[in-house]
């Protein structure tokens, strides 16, 4: 199950989102998206400070959800957010147009590649 506030925590304080809404979704309609009997979900959305998609976390409170192991960027299944933010650190990855980038996992293992917003001349 998504820890859902510490989920929050990580979106707000590192990347800068805010929680528009929160609400539970539960019933058949909910059961047919998630191809799962009693599905209870909370859908927390986060909007960033641009003005962009915003971000929905889950937090599944029936059935119970396994923690799906970290995959590799490699493999077949991962998927990644890529973000462009502000502040990258200095050792992260130089791209041949000057940007930054860095791959990190949020604290349910989401992958998130960070891209700098601007190009970096040094």
């Amino acid at each position: 199950m998504l820890d859902a506030e510490r989920s929050i925590t990580f979106y707000r304080d590192h990347l800068g989102f805010d929680v528009a809404s929160s609400q539970i979704n539960t019933g058949q309609e909910q059961d047919r998206l998630d191809a799962l009997p009693d599905v209870t979900v909370e859908v927390i959305a986060l909007t960033p400070r641009q003005p962009t998609p915003h971000l929905e976390l889950l937090a599944y409170r029936s059935p119970t959800i396994r923690t799906a192991r970290r995959l590799r960027p490699q493999d077949v299944a991962a998927t990644r957010l890529v973000l462009a933010v502000d502040g990258l650190p200095a050792d992260a990855i130089r791209l041949s147009d000057g940007k930054r980038v860095v791959l990190i996992h949020d604290p349910d293992e989401h992958a998130l590649l960070l891209i700098s917003s601007a190009t970096s001349k040094a």
